[in-house]
């Protein structure tokens, strides 16, 4: 979905977008790592309807786009990737406005949509509504998904 969005730009490179979609929820595998009892306090907040960026936010003081920046410092990854990974829940960059639109068209749960957020998204990347309503995540993306 990113390095479609970004082929639709000239604001960024299809394929460091395909990277940064790759990698932007690698926090989610810290999370593994938690005690169990924050685990499932997460888990029931989550299951009680509450969006798991906020869940993780209001139990661990931190989300997985946090930890998953730190990662990407850790891996030595470039500035803008890290930022965009941090940001992607909360776009500033235009990579993470683009990969907060891409989770949007690709029906992420992991955070209350926002129609403003998706409308600056959309901006940050020099694009609208019409040029990107088209796109779908392809069978390998939700195979990644998946798995």
């Amino acid at each position: 979905m990113s390095e479609q969005l970004a082929a639709r730009t000239s604001a960024i490179d299809p394929a460091e977008a395909y990277l940064a979609g790759l990698l932007h929820d690698v926090g989610c595998i810290a999370l593994l790592s938690m005690p169990l009892y924050d685990s499932a306090r997460v888990q029931g907040l989550v299951h009680g309807s509450c969006a798991p960026v906020y869940a993780e936010n209001l139990l661990l003081r931190t989300d997985h786009a946090a930890l998953g920046a730190q990662i990407a410092v850790g891996w030595r990854l470039p500035e803008t990737m890290v930022e965009a990974i941090r940001q992607h829940h909360r776009p500033e960059s235009p990579l993470a406005c683009l990969l907060y639109v891409a989770e949007h068209l690709s029906g992420s749960e992991e955070d209350l949509p926002s129609a403003i957020r998706l409308e600056t998204s959309l901006k940050g990347i020099g694009l609208a509504w019409d040029d990107v309503c088209d796109c779908r995540v392809s069978t390998l993306g939700n195979w990644l998904a998946a798995a």
